[in-house]
């Protein structure tokens, strides 16, 4: 979903330069510059920093939710994944986050 999250900034949705700065970039240049090591780290199942999942989650919630800058009611088709279980998937790691305040749970 994170993968997801992520590779929907590059169809239909664009970031600007304000929504990279909430989602802790300079610019939407340097978001998109960076969004290919994402989706690698995403993809490699290896141990996420802090920040970096910080970015996945926000970046992944805007995309989600937002109709006017992310993919909207379109989510279901562009990503494969249902309304729900990506739903369910962000609520479970926005959990996390709260219970590891300065970790998402995974030991680096």
């Amino acid at each position: 979903m994170l993968r997801q999250g992520v590779i929907q900034w590059g169809g239909p949705a664009r970031c600007t330069d304000d929504v990279a700065r909430v989602i802790g970039y300079s610019s939407s240049r340097e978001f998109y510059e960076d969004q290919d090591r994402l989706v690698d780290l995403v993809s490699s199942q290896k141990c996420i920093e802090d920040l970096d999942f910080r970015r996945l989650v926000l970046a992944t919630e805007i995309v989600f939710v937002s109709d006017l800058l992310g993919a909207g009611v379109e989510w279901e088709t562009v990503s494969g994944l249902s309304d729900e279980e990506t739903l369910t998937m962000l609520r479970e790691m926005q959990r996390e986050s709260y219970r590891f305040p300065n970790s998402h749970g995974n030991a680096c």
